[in-house]
């Protein structure tokens, strides 16, 4: 018999239930069943697990009297910056390979409450519930104030914020919802889109690179979703959320390229999954009573982050998985594609893409892009990756992600260590990730040394 500790030992829950739970190796069952059953017993992997599974409370951080309610959100991969709903804000830096708090920013006075975070890689800016709104450019590097932009008369309460790399767009609470686009290049304001009547107070931003996505709060109904057309600057549709159990105030959106999703402002706190390709809702998910307030979301790939209400703050660390478990039409899929499709590597006929580390042993590099945004144009599955060119002997790592410059989300790391130099790694995925059409990949990689390079290309099918 396979072994089985790794999973008895992990206790990692899921949808399936616990170990014992799985399906037994009946010979009167089918074959993609016994498959079923075989998989997490034979590899014991607890991501694989995880694939499976649903939304599941892991961590919780608490932080320092005075860093009360956490309104905001943001990480860039190696800390989790978290604003403070206080008088003035603070943003309070988190390392999160060991989740506990490095150092806190306090802003200056009238400078207060930051209602959400964002990031270009280089600066962290911050939007602050003022009138008129303001917003606040943080250099990274030294995590200190550079400067301070102040919106028009009646562009009040900066809510929330999202970049495609060129503009920062910041949605205001005001009656209408107004969103206001500003020049990163010279951080100045460049025009404002005013809302639809009852389209009221803009909570929360998203974009996937063709659309701009708010939450919307409309009174004491069902909150909204806007989409926003960039290249225009116009809106799109209007989705309306449920009133019956109430879904409203959706105060916070993120996305992992297939879904997109909204933590509410409700007694106990809400997410809603959104099916991005249909504009749809997928499901919700409920936290248990006295776990309120969904004020901000973030992920890292591997995990959904819920920044909650209360004094002091609470963050919610949880898995973010498919709804698609172990029994149903996950390992369907898979069986299908292995007997179906092309594979292709990409870039194709070409040398793959240089991808470099930082400065410094396991420090990683800046994203590089692998395949750009609108190359592949149906939805295909990433089967593995090749590395290339390690001239020196070390441990090599390699995150490979999804989304825009400065907004990607990790789907992805696989690691080599040498003992020669100028070898390739091939590794090839159990299990492939399915990507959305268009989607652009990105790669960061670091190592043992420090500044070194690797060669990757990626394997695919469709």
């Amino acid at each position: 018999m396979p072994k089985e500790e790794t999973i008895q030992t992990m206790k990692i829950r899921n949808v399936i239930g616990e170990k014992e739970d799985l399906p037994k190796l009946n010979p009167r069952a089918s074959l993609s069943s016994r498959i079923r059953s075989l998989l997490l017993k034979v590899t014991g992997v607890p991501q694989l697990t995880h694939l499976y599974g649903t939304f599941e409370p892991n961590k919780i951080l608490t932080l320092d009297s005075g860093e009360n309610v956490i309104l905001s959100l943001f990480s860039d991969g190696t800390y989790l910056y978290a604003g403070t709903h206080t008088s003035p804000g603070k943003i309070v830096k988190i390392d999160l390979s060991t989740f506990t708090k490095v150092s806190t920013l306090t802003f200056d006075s009238g400078e207060n409450n930051i209602e959400d975070l964002f990031s270009d890689g280089t600066y962290l800016y911050a939007g602050l519930v003022t009138s008129p709104g303001k917003i606040v450019k943080i250099d990274l590097s030294t995590f200190t104030k550079v400067s301070t932009l102040t919106l028009a008369a009646g562009e009040d309460n900066a809510d929330n914020l999202f970049s495609d790399g060129t503009y920062l767009y910041a949605g205001l609470y005001t009656s209408p919802g107004k969103i206001v686009k500003i020049d990163l290049s010279t951080f100045t304001k460049v025009s404002t889109l005013t809302l639809a009547a009852g389209e009221d107070n803009t909570y929360s931003l998203f974009s996937d690179g063709t659309y701009l996505y708010a939450g919307m709060n409309y009174g004491a109904g069902a909150g909204r979703i806007v989409k926003i057309d960039l290249s225009t600057f116009t809106k799109v549709s209007t989705l309306i959320l449920s009133s019956s159990p109430l879904e409203n105030s959706p105060m916070n959106l993120f996305s992992d390229g297939t879904y997109l999703y909204a933590g509410l402002y409700t007694t106990p706190g809400k997410i809603v999954k959104i099916d991005l390709s249909t504009f749809t809702k997928v499901s919700t998910l409920t936290f248990s009573a006295g776990i309120n307030f969904v004020f901000s979301l973030f992920s890292d790939g591997t995990y959904l982050y819920a920044g909650l209400g209360g004094a002091p703050g609470r963050i919610s660390r949880q898995y973010i998985i498919p709804t698609t478990d172990l029994y149903k039409r996950k390992i369907d899929l898979i069986n299908e594609q292995t007997h179906t499709g092309i594979y292709y590597t990409y870039p194709p006929n070409a040398a793959g893409v240089t991808i470099t580390s930082a400065a410094g042993a396991y420090t990683k590099g800046a994203y590089t892009e692998i395949i750009p945004v609108d190359t592949i144009l149906t939805q295909y599955f990433i089967t593995g990756v090749t590395l290339s060119n390690l001239t020196v002997n070390t441990d090599y790592e390699l995150d490979i992600a999804t989304g825009l410059a400065a907004s990607e989300v990790i789907i992805a790391t696989v690691s080599h260590k040498t003992d020669n130099t100028n070898l390739a790694h091939e590794c090839l995925f159990p299990v492939p990730i399915k990507i959305s059409s268009n989607t652009r990949i990105s790669a960061r990689s670091s190592d043992g040394t420090g500044s070194l390079t690797s060669i990757v290309k990626i394997r695919y099918k469709t």
